[in-house]
This record gives C-alpha cells, structure tokens and sequence, in this order.
C-alpha cells in the first residue's frame, strides 16, 4: 500500500507517506479510489498497523468517519493518528467522535465547532474541552475571530457557555 502511495506522490524523497489516502482520493483514478473504498477497512488497519501518524486531509475523513460499515473503535484509532484539524466538526455525523478529535485537539479553532462542541456535552464545560479552549493556539485563534453570528444565533446557549467560562477558574 505504501508502494502505491510513493508512485501517487510527487514528493518522493519522504521516507513515510502519511496521507496514503488523500493522495489516491485525489489520484483521478477510479479504480483506485473504488478498490481504496470497497477495502477500507483493511486499509485502515494497514496503515494504523504501519504509520504512527497520519495528514489526510478532509475528504477520506469524512469518508471514514461517515462509513457505517466501518466499526466506532477503528474510526477513534484512525482519528487520533491523524493530526490534521476538522474544519467543521459537524460534517461528521456521529457526534462521539467529536469526543476523539477534541482529545486529539484536531478540531479547528473556530466558534461554531466549539458552540457544537458546547451543546453535545450538553452545555456543560468538561475538564477536556477546558484543556481544549486553554491550548494556547487555539485560545490565539478564538481571540481573533468574530464571534457575532454566533452570539445572534439562537442555536446555541451562547450566554451559559460565557458564564461558565466566567465562573470556571480553570479557563486561563
């Protein structure tokens, strides 16, 4: 598999190719990408077996993550290897895997993963989405984003969130 991955992938000189995946995903052939898919599970646990960590990027993700016939437990597996954040947590449909990629921190820092992140833990601020919000690039790149959308939306418990953080002395 990772022979396939060097003949896909122009930048030969890595010893490790760590998004296999996104490069046959975007490899334009078919063939490949349809055995990729039908095989997945095997796939996965090739490349879980073989690399310490992964880069693939949203497609084979959400792929994976979305797959039903792919079991929870190899999914989380996969997730934590991966080390490239989710863009919109909410594009993946099974809510406790948000759980892993918040463990991992490859959740992306912006407002609406963390107000989804918010009200799937029930509009409660675990010690894990703490550590998450005091990570200091992502607490970096929250400080830097507009948050008004949010604040106008009544999707979110936007004022029990803000009064959780004021009254948590763990939040830095």
């Amino acid at each position: 598999f990772q022979t396939i991955c060097r003949i896909l992938d122009k930048r030969t000189g890595t010893s490790v190719i760590t998004n296999c995946l996104s490069i046959i995903f975007e490899s334009g052939s078919a063939s490949l990408v349809h055995l990729t898919k039908e095989n997945i599970v095997d796939v996965l646990n090739i490349l879980l077996k073989n690399i310490d960590k992964l880069d693939e990027l949203l497609d084979p993700v959400l792929f994976i993550c979305n797959n039903q016939n792919i079991e929870i437990d190899l999914k989380k597996r996969f997730l934590l290897k991966n080390q490239i954040p989710i863009s919109d947590i909410t594009q993946i449909e099974n809510q406790e895997l948000w759980l892993t990629l918040l463990t991992n921190k490859t959740v992306s820092p912006n407002w609406e993963n963390v107000f989804s992140l918010f009200s799937y833990l029930e509009n409660q601020l675990t010690d894990e989405f703490i550590n998450f919000l005091n990570e200091k690039n992502i607490a970096r790149k929250l400080s830097t984003q507009k948050i008004e959308s949010i604040i106008d939306s009544d999707k979110y418990e936007v004022s029990n969130f803000f009064k959780q953080i004021a009254q948590k002395s763990a939040i830095t």
